[in-house]
């Protein structure tokens, strides 16, 4: 037959067979003609489509499976090819970073979800990028802020993790991101309550410990001023002035935790430091202190006063333990920490090791792990800062402390605290209350009272006192006498003055004009450097705000007794 093919069509249609089984049919249909055009037939054949259309069918109904579940998910979704390039979006991603997805689809991710460090400002990292190169799943830091399309910011958290074909290779990326920014907010302020909350009882437990201390103080010197000519006045003014040493404790407690101070070191023997502190902290209780002390324990290089808030702390937490008495163990002992010790927070060297161990109720286990941390505490009306302070007095001692408990056995801490080293000096043993001298001393702090009574003291010594209220003031008195070629003894500086030159800012003009004079520096900021290390800031020596007569003599004598005369 001599004729040309043409027209041909196909469609698709479902077809029973024989055997009851509906199969797919695709049909293709082709009209023949002859040579003149005339159709003269048609030529019609099938193919069996019915696997093929049933998997097509599964893909559309797993596509929309993914696209419904997609937009169900609360979290912003983004998928990427290996080259980064968007390819999918959820509703969620659409809403927080302000782009559709015929818009973002085929773009760089990067040009789509732009993340900065909410603090910094810097861009972040691409998170695909990074799951491309490891290979395996990433998430986000905190601080991570999502700039949308508009500008407007939000804090997210995400992760990125591969896609992964049969055979394990990657042919993708996923991110998952939500904006936590209320989240967050919620939790800042759930937080501020918090520690309003803690510093309210905080701040209510330091004013009734200040209000018995000051009922004390104002008791004793009533009664001192009631019989002043009578023995007993000074007996009650003695009273008043261990009430004010501790009420200076308290004070500088405060400031190490708030400030977190820096040790004014000395190297001293912790027996009798042990044995004092201890039987201090449990004076009127039902707790017996019993003490195993190695008698050839090296000196340890500690300050004083910081290391005493630890002793009390650790004391004062054993005895409420033992509501109905007991015992406390003090133990101190040298200790080697070779540079493979089990304990990596601190480094090789010579240490002596202080443990207190009671036989009270314990701590359960779940809250050991929090024992250090400020405002954590198990008692009703405690403000949770004893051991939080005791902690970070001792790591600022370049030592440790850790607990061990059994509950209903008893607790034990133990203190790791540097032995001195051999290059390390032995204070001077006292050499008495008093101190004599002469000239000219200069008197620098703001408080007119301190002024008065430095003065005084000064002027019992035997010296002419000369007080200025300011920095400014003091060296330009101190340059008169430079000029004038008259001696001037000694200078104490306050380290801060309010709206004016400082203790820090006078003596560094000190200087240039004498290396020699000398020139003390007091506060009661303990923990600023300049009263850690004086010397580094032009001065000869620190003395710490409230002090006594006798402190202050000690300090002169130390500094003062081969001083006469100062050249210029």
């Amino acid at each position: 037959m001599n004729g040309e093919i043409e027209n041909v069509t196909h469609y698709e249609n479902p077809v029973r067979t024989s055997a009851g089984e509906t199969k797919r049919i695709r049909w293709h249909n082709t009209l023949l003609h002859d040579t003149n055009g005339h159709l003269v037939g048609a030529l019609s054949s099938g193919e069996d489509i019915t696997d093929w259309h049933q998997a097509k069918q599964a893909i559309e109904e797993e596509k929309e499976r993914l696209a419904t579940t997609l937009r169900s998910i609360g979290d912003g979704v983004i998928t990427t090819d290996t080259n980064g390039a968007i390819r999918i979006m959820n509703r969620v991603a659409e809403q927080l970073t302000g782009w559709t997805l015929e818009e973002a689809q085929g773009k760089p991710l990067a040009s789509v979800f732009t993340i900065i460090h909410e603090l910094s400002r810097n861009s972040r990292e691409n998170p695909v990028q990074k799951v491309l190169t490891e290979g395996k799943v990433v998430e986000l830091t905190n601080h991570t802020v999502l700039v949308s399309r508009d500008g407007h910011e939000r804090i997210v958290s995400e992760s990125a993790a591969p896609i992964l074909d049969n055979n394990g290779r990657t042919i993708g990326v996923v991110l998952v991101f939500r904006d936590v920014t209320e989240k967050r907010r919620m939790a800042d302020a759930i937080q501020k309550t918090a520690k309003l909350e803690s510093l309210g009882i905080l701040a209510g437990g330091i004013a009734h410990d200040f209000n018995n201390l000051l009922g004390g103080i104002f008791g004793y010197v009533d009664l001192a001023c009631a019989e002043p000519h009578s023995a007993k006045a000074r007996e009650h003014l003695l009273k008043a002035l261990n009430t004010l040493d501790r009420a200076r404790d308290l004070t500088q407690q405060l400031l190490t935790f708030s400030k977190g101070g820096t040790p004014v070191k000395e190297c001293i023997l912790l027996s009798s430091f042990l044995h004092d502190t201890v039987k201090f902290a449990l004076s009127g209780s039902s707790i017996s202190p019993v003490f195993n002390i190695d008698p050839a324990l090296w000196r340890s290089e500690i300050d004083k006063n910081q290391i005493s808030q630890v002793i009390d702390n650790l004391v004062i937490n054993a005895q409420q333990a033992m509501p109905m008495g007991g015992t406390i163990t003090v133990s101190a002992k040298n200790i080697v920490l070779g540079e493979h010790a089990a304990n990596t927070e601190i480094t090789a060297g010579n240490y002596i090791r202080v443990t207190i161990a009671d036989q009270g109720i314990g701590i359960l286990a779940e809250f050991l792990p929090r024992i250090f941390d400020p405002f954590f505490t198990t008692k009703p009306k405690g403000h949770g800062l004893g051991l939080a302070t005791s902690f970070s007095i001792v790591k600022r001692h370049d030592g440790w402390i850790d607990v061990e408990s059994v509950p209903g056995r008893g607790t034990t801490f133990s203190i790791l605290l540097p032995a001195c080293n051999e290059n390390t000096s032995t204070p001077p043993e006292k050499t008495g209350k008093g101190h004599s001298g002469n000239g000219v001393f200069v008197v620098m702090d703001d408080e007119e009272s301190i002024r008065d009574v430095l003065g005084k003291m000064l002027e019992s010594f035997g010296y002419t006192v000369v007080k200025k209220a300011d920095g400014k003031e003091a060296v330009e008195f101190f340059a008169s006498q430079v000029k004038a070629n008259q001696p001037v003894a000694g200078m104490i500086f306050d380290l801060t003055i309010p709206g004016g030159m400082n203790g820090k800012e006078a003596v560094s003009l000190v200087r240039k004009m004498s290396a020699d004079v000398p020139v003390f520096v007091a506060s009661g900021y303990a923990e600023d450097p300049v009263m850690a290390r004086p010397q580094d800031y032009g001065f000869t020596a620190s003395l710490r705000k409230p002090f006594v007569r006798s402190a202050f003599a000690e300090l002169l004598n130390k500094h003062m007794k081969s001083v006469r005369e100062y050249e210029f």
